[in-house]
This record gives C-alpha cells, structure tokens and sequence, in this order.
C-alpha cells in the first residue's frame, strides 16, 4: 500500500525520542535515551530509544521497533492507520489506497457533524452567540476559527443526523454521534455548546460539550473514550500551537477550553 521511500520519508521526518518523548518521559544515556516502558509494569527503566538507528528496544518485555511501530502499539492502531496519520504529523503527502480506512470515515463524519453543529448556533441560536460575545469576549472569528457549535435540544435534530452526515447508523452508533434510546435514538450533547477537538494532525476527533442550562446535568461532557479519542492524550488547539511553539520554544497550557 505504501512506498518504501515514503515509510522512509515519513521516519526521517519526524524526531523519533521528540515523537516517543510525548508518551514516555526519556533521559539521556550516553549516545540512547531511556525510560520506563509504557508497554509492561516497569520499575526500572528498561525501554530506550536509539535515535541514530531510529528505533526502540524495552530489555523488560521485549517490545522493539521503529516509530511506526511505536505509534501502532500505544495507540492501538492498524499499520496503514499509524502510517497516514504519521504523514499528517509530519505534513507529507502519500498516496493511499481509494478505500476509505475506519479512521478517514470516523474523522470525516465528526468533521461533517462539527460543521451542523457550527451552522446551528449561527442560524438559531443567536441568545447562545450573544452569550459568548458579551459574557465571555469570545469573537466572532474565534467562533468561526474553533467551529463552536450548538446541539439543539430537539427530537427531529438526531433523526435527522444520518442523512446529513451521509452516514448509516451502524456508523454512527459505533462511532458515538448517536445514542439508542428504545426505538429512537438521541444526540448525547443535546441542549450543550460544542466544542470540537482536532487531534495535533488537525483531524477532528471528539467534542467537549458544555450545558446551557443549570441542573440538567454536568456542566461539561465529553465524547466517549475510543482508539482515536484518548481525552488524557490529547492536548487542545495544539494543531494550531505548535507551529508557534517551535518558533518561540514554549508554551502556555490552559485549564479550560475557554482560557485556551
């Protein structure tokens, strides 16, 4: 499916102990680096990175490999999926296969959904816009740039769903936008403001929802968890920081989304 040269493209690209470092915590040692494994129960550090031959060896479990491999196994990846959104990172095209892979549709679709839900709070629900410019100086181009949406709390909104996202239900149940509720089904962020969250490729990946009205529920909600959507792996806007955090060599991380 891909070229020799583009995996090798891909590794030569992207900083091998900078990438592992983001999951494991790597101390130099000698021309290596090393650190607890994240792939077993490990006390004394037993996994390192060699970046000269770009690649990682735990003497604890036994798990090796290269940064394809790595990125497999901690995010519980297929090989063509690790691969595609390695090239995301490293802002190199490939050419893949026509098929559309589970990751692009899940991707895709939420992309879609980000969008309505974006639509809905510009059209209809100018009192939930007022509220974001006056109370919390939130601009228009903000909202434009984050795509804030809004989740009608509506029983024909989710009906409604499978035909403009151009998605089945079997998608969209396993993919957490719906929730079956008997022999109907509803959107899990009905009546909340939405927030999309991209992954550092700038794919969306799941929502943050915050409730408009008090005592209907925690006043935050999130996605569900899955393989492409790890809450505590995932740090927001960074598709949008970190061309500026390498220019400035630091960065400023936020509590909420609206400090972000």
């Amino acid at each position: 499916m891909f070229t020799k040269e583009e995996l090798d493209e891909i590794k030569k690209s992207i900083n091998i102990v900078e990438f592992i470092g983001r999951y494991v915590n790597l101390q130099k040692a000698g021309s290596s680096y090393r650190g607890l494994c994240p792939f077993h129960s490990d006390n004394d550090p037993s996994f390192y990175v060699h970046p000269q031959r770009g690649f990682f060896h735990c003497f604890g479990c036994g798990e090796k490999g290269d940064i394809i491999t790595f990125y497999q196994k901690i995010e519980n990846l297929s090989f063509s999926e690790a691969v595609k959104r390695l090239a995301d990172y490293a802002g190199i095209p490939i050419e893949v296969d026509t098929a559309e892979s589970e990751y692009d549709r899940y991707t895709a679709i939420l992309s879609r959904l980000a969008t309505i839900y974006n639509r809905e709070l510009r059209e209809n629900n100018h009192d939930i816009l007022k509220y974001l410019e006056e109370k919390r100086k939130i601009t228009p181009n903000t909202i434009s740039e984050f795509q804030l949406g809004y989740s009608p709390d509506e029983r024909t909104f989710p009906q409604s769903l499978q035909s403009k996202l151009r998605a089945d239900e079997k998608s969209l149940l396993q993919f957490g936008v719906l929730l079956r509720r008997g022999t109907s089904f509803k959107d899990r962020f009905a009546g909340r403001l939405m927030i999309p969250i991209d992954n550092e490729s700038g794919r969306v990946v799941g929502f943050g929802g915050r409730i408009m009205v008090a005592d209907q529920g925690p006043k935050y909600m999130n996605s569900s968890e899955s393989k492409y959507f790890q809450k505590n792996r995932l740090l927001f806007n960074l598709s949008r920081a970190k061309a500026a955090i390498k220019q400035l060599n630091y960065v400023v991380i936020a509590e909420g989304y609206f400090d972000v």
